[in-house]
């Protein structure tokens, strides 16, 4: 993964980055230097991929989305020590599960995070629940998804 990760990030012209293969839940305890340091983070953690439109037949128990949704937690919690005062996090799964969503944007908005306000936009099939903007799954072009914007504050 971080060689197909490094090679995506050059393709697309991004400089001044590092790729870094461990479990991100415990970055700052490995590289203390980097927490506060970022300006944004984008998480696109783990989840039960409920909302992708399945090849074969996969099964899915509330039990799986409830352990998804503390590993999500934990890296949420994460990245809440990596951002700046101010810094903005991205998180977006592709399930649609509450639990793995909704709850989710619940506990950071506990643990110091908001909803980032200003953020407008206006999607075509998706609507807001509030804490974020849910997609239906589209059989012809994409899958169903949640997409939050935060603020650290």
């Amino acid at each position: 993964k971080v060689q197909r990760l490094t090679s995506t990030l050059t393709r697309l012209g991004v400089r001044n980055f590092e790729v870094l293969g461990l479990d991100s839940r415990y970055l700052t305890k490995r590289y203390p230097s980097l927490a506060g340091k970022a300006d944004v983070v984008l998480l696109d953690p783990p989840c039960t991929n409920i909302g992708v439109i399945p090849k074969a037949f996969d099964e899915k128990t509330l039990r799986d989305s409830a352990s998804y949704s503390v590993y999500q937690g934990q890296l949420l919690s994460e990245a809440y020590r990596l951002l700046k005062k101010g810094g903005l996090l991205a998180y977006s799964t592709c399930t649609l599960t509450s639990l793995e969503n909704e709850a989710v944007i619940e506990r950071a908005l506990h643990n110091g995070f908001e909803i980032h306000s200003s953020w407008q936009i206006k999607p075509s099939r998706g609507w807001s629940t509030g804490l974020g903007w849910r997609w239906s799954p589209n059989r012809s072009s994409t899958p169903g998804f949640f997409v939050s914007l935060l603020i650290k504050r």
